[in-house]
C-alpha cells in the first residue's frame, strides 16, 4: 500500500472570524533556533477552546476512502506533567462543485498528556475510512479543547 505525507505548517493555519477563540500565529526564538507555532492559549488567557483551520489537497497516490492519520506536533510553555491536552480534529473532503461552508464529516478527540515543558510531542488523530479522494481538497480544523480531559495550556507547531 502507497504511504503519503502532507506537511501543514502552523503558519498556513487560518483562524476563525467568530466567537470561538482563535489561535493566534507568532514565532518562538530559541536560544539556537527560531520556529512558527500557533498559540492555542486563547484570548481567554488559556481557559476557553481555541480553534484553527488547515487547508491542503490529497495527496493523487491516495486510495479513495482508506484510513488516514493527522500528526499534530505541539509544546506547552506551562503547564502539569502527566496532565492532558485534548484536540479535537475534524475533516472535510471537497471535489469540484462541493460545497465549502460546511460542517466538518467527522471529528476525532485526541487527549496528549504532557511528557515535560517546552519539549516536543506528537498527538495521533487517526480517521477510519474516511469520505476522501485523490485530488480532494481537505479542509481540517484544529480544536484545543480546553474543558476536556485536564485541559492543558498548549503551544502547536502543527
Amino acid at each position: 500500500m502507497a504511504s503519503s505525507r502532507i506537511w501543514i505548517p502552523a503558519f498556513s493555519g487560518t483562524v476563525p472570524n467568530s466567537a470561538t477563540a482563535a489561535a493566534s500565529v507568532t514565532v518562538v526564538h530559541g536560544t539556537n533556533w527560531s520556529w512558527p507555532f500557533l498559540s492555542f492559549w486563547g484570548s481567554g488567557g488559556g481557559s476557553s477552546d481555541t480553534l484553527a483551520y488547515f487547508h491542503a489537497t490529497v495527496p493523487d497516490a491516495y486510495s479513495a476512502n482508506a484510513n488516514f492519520t493527522i500528526r499534530i506536533y505541539w509544546s506547552c510553555a506551562t503547564g502539569t506533567v502527566g496532565h492532558n491536552v485534548s484536540w479535537d480534529v475534524g475533516y472535510i473532503g471537497r471535489a469540484d462543485d462541493g460545497a465549502m461552508d460546511t460542517a466538518p464529516t467527522a471529528t476525532v478527540t485526541v487527549n496528549d498528556v504532557v511528557l515535560a515543558t517546552g519539549d516536543l510531542h506528537i498527538a495521533l488523530a487517526a480517521f477510519v475510512a474516511p469520505t476522501l479522494a485523490a485530488g480532494n481538497l481537505i479542509q481540517l480544523s484544529l480544536n484545543r479543547d480546553y474543558d476536556e480531559a485536564d485541559g492543558g495550556t498548549a503551544l502547536t507547531t502543527a
